[in-house]
């Protein structure tokens, strides 16, 4: 504890063939599969270029990096090159990302992974139509989005900076279609400013002890903010009891004429 390590993979698995060729506008995903740690990247192809296939990191051995191993799990086939975050759901065993305003979302089914899994693009269905008409006006843009996985809850979760939150389900059967998306509560207290800077991308993460996810937001401030989904609980337990109060006045059985003042104290602890 207490210190960095540098899992090179260009140094600690030198003759790994599957190493992606670069990071730009790609994302990662985390995931505990057989108890090992795994990083999902997607990431620039090793031919160069902007196309985003997707490889998986596996941690075999945190005192040993070079058992860590490097696979191609997913193929870029018709999916988007802008900047980008993702999430892993190991429940459907699908890695959803975002794409742009045009294509909004791109995902891999992980059922079959390997260098030919090809990618799909993904249109959520919103019921009150808000979503689509944010994105084709301009007034929400994508590239400024972070996106995680809710295990709790089984669902994706997408912020862009303000107040608004929203929630990504698939379809029972894993497809393109059938994909809804819906915007969550609005906050009734503070709310971020939507000042994102050069975008949110991967800063937004969800955090399994807290049940809770974790922002980062305003270039210039660097405010971090914590959002508590509709219906969160203190997963310790350890909850603030609520307040006790009781009427002093008027007392219990008081009559009072139509239309005369009552006057009414409390204490509360």
């Amino acid at each position: 504890g207490n210190m960095w390590q540098n899992r090179d993979i260009w140094k600690n698995i030198p003759g790994n063939p599957a190493k992606p060729g670069g990071y730009v506008n790609s994302c990662t995903a985390y995931s505990a599969e057989g108890g090992r740690d795994v990083v999902y990247e997607a990431a620039i192809d090793a031919g160069g270029g902007t196309s985003l296939g997707l490889y998986k990191y596996t941690i075999n051995s945190v005192s040993d990096p070079t058992q860590d191993t490097m696979q191609k799990v997913g193929q870029f086939w018709n999916g988007t090159s802008a900047a980008t975050s993702c999430g892993y759901d190991p429940t459907d065993k699908v890695l959803l990302r975002i794409g742009t305003n045009q294509i909004p979302f791109v995902y891999w089914d992980m059922h079959n992974p390997g260098p030919g899994n090809q990618d799909a693009r993904m249109t959520p269905i919103d019921a009150t139509g808000e979503f689509p008409a944010l994105l084709s006006s301009g007034a929400l843009n994508l590239a400024n989005c972070g996106m995680d996985y809710d295990p709790t809850r089984n669902q994706f979760v997408m912020w862009c900076g303000d107040g608004r939150v929203w929630t990504i389900k698939p379809p029972a059967t894993l497809s393109p279609n059938g994909w809804t998306i819906t915007k969550q509560p609005a906050p009734l207290l503070a709310t971020p400013n939507g000042d994102v800077g050069t975008g949110i991308l991967g800063k937004w993460k969800y955090i399994s002890n807290l049940d809770a996810f974790m922002g980062l937001q305003d270039a210039t401030q660097g405010n971090i903010w914590v959002y508590k989904p509709a219906g969160w609980k203190n997963p310790s337990g350890n909850l603030v009891p609520p307040p006790i109060v009781s009427l002093t006045a008027p007392a219990n059985g008081s009559g009072f004429a139509s239309g005369a003042p009552i006057t009414i104290s409390a204490n509360a602890a």
